[in-house]
C-alpha cells in the first residue's frame, strides 16, 4: 500500500470514526424533558478559571465559566459560554472541521478546529498569544469529564486576552482552571 493509500484510508477511518461518535451520542441521547430538541446530547462543564494578572491590575483573578455543550446527530457541537451566571456567547462547530472569528466574548480573533481523539471530542482554540485545548469525554447518557488547558503559543511571554464585555486588554503571567465538574442533566 502507498503512501498516498494509507494517508487516504487513515482520513476516511477518521471521519468513519468521528460520524460513528455523533451517531453514538444521538443514539444514546436522553429522551423526554431531559433533552433539549429530540436527537440532542447537552454537556455542561463547568469550572474556576484562575487568572494571575499582571495588567492592567497586579493580582489573582477567579471568575466561574460554564461552558454548556450540545451535540447533535448533524456532527454539529453548539457551546454557550457563561461567566459568572452571565450568558455571553453561544457558537456552532462542525465536528471535523474549522472555523474563525472575532469573538464577542472578548473582542479577540481567534480559531476553532473540532475533532474526535481518542474516543474524546476535542476542541482547539486559537488566540493571538495562545491556544486552550478542551477534551470531553461521555457515554452520552448519564456520565461525562471535562478538562481544559491554555497553553502559550512560542515567543509569547504572557496571555494577552480582554475582559469580558469591556474588552480591556490584560496581560496574564498564568492561566488555568479549578474545580471543574461535567455534568448530563437528566
Amino acid at each position: 500500500m502507498t503512501a498516498f493509500h494509507r494517508a487516504a484510508q487513515r482520513s476516511f477511518l477518521h471521519h468513519a470514526v468521528e460520524g460513528a461518535l455523533a451517531f453514538a451520542l444521538v443514539a444514546l441521547s436522553p429522551t423526554g424533558p431531559a433533552a433539549a430538541q429530540s436527537g440532542e446530547v447537552v454537556i455542561t462543564f463547568a469550572y474556576t478559571l484562575v487568572e494571575d494578572q499582571l495588567s492592567p491590575h497586579s493580582g489573582q483573578v477567579r471568575s466561574q465559566w460554564t461552558r454548556t455543550y450540545r451535540l447533535s446527530g448533524k456532527n454539529l457541537i453548539g457551546q454557550t459560554i457563561a461567566m459568572n451566571g452571565q450568558a455571553l456567547e453561544t457558537t456552532n462547530t462542525a465536528l471535523g472541521h474549522s472555523g474563525s472569528g472575532v469573538s464577542a466574548v472578548n473582542g479577540l480573533a481567534y480559531s476553532v478546529e473540532s475533532h474526535v481523539v481518542g474516543g474524546a471530542i476535542t476542541l482547539l482554540e486559537e488566540a493571538p498569544s495562545f491556544r486552550t485545548r478542551t477534551v470531553v469525554r461521555t457515554n452520552g447518557r448519564s456520565s461525562c469529564s471535562a478538562t481544559r488547558e491554555y497553553l502559550l503559543k512560542p515567543g509569547h511571554k504572557y496571555f494577552e486576552v480582554a475582559t469580558p464585555g469591556q474588552h480591556i486588554p490584560e496581560s496574564d503571567t498564568n492561566m488555568h482552571i479549578e474545580s471543574a465538574t461535567c455534568t448530563i442533566p437528566s
